[in-house]
């Protein structure tokens, strides 16, 4: 995942879906269990808060090729 805020943010907060979360800019994320998930940032400046959700943009599925394959919807 990757912070596009504007406005020069100065803390983060990162929502998963799956009970997970980061308080970096750009964070790494592995999902350990099959399913779609949700994931939200909340961005925080001096002047206030912003927050964004994705509604299942991640789906976590078998694959023939790999044990567990990492999709990113759009």
């Amino acid at each position: 995942m990757a912070d596009t805020s504007t406005g020069n943010p100065t803390e983060w907060a990162w929502d998963f879906g799956d009970g997970s979360s980061a308080s970096i800019s750009n964070p790494t994320h592995q999902y350990d269990n099959i399913g779609t998930y949700t994931v939200t940032l909340t961005a925080k400046n001096a002047q206030g808060s912003s927050k964004f959700t994705k509604k299942n943009c991640i789906k976590v599925q078998v694959s023939k090729a790999r044990q567990k394959s990492y999709i990113l919807l759009s």
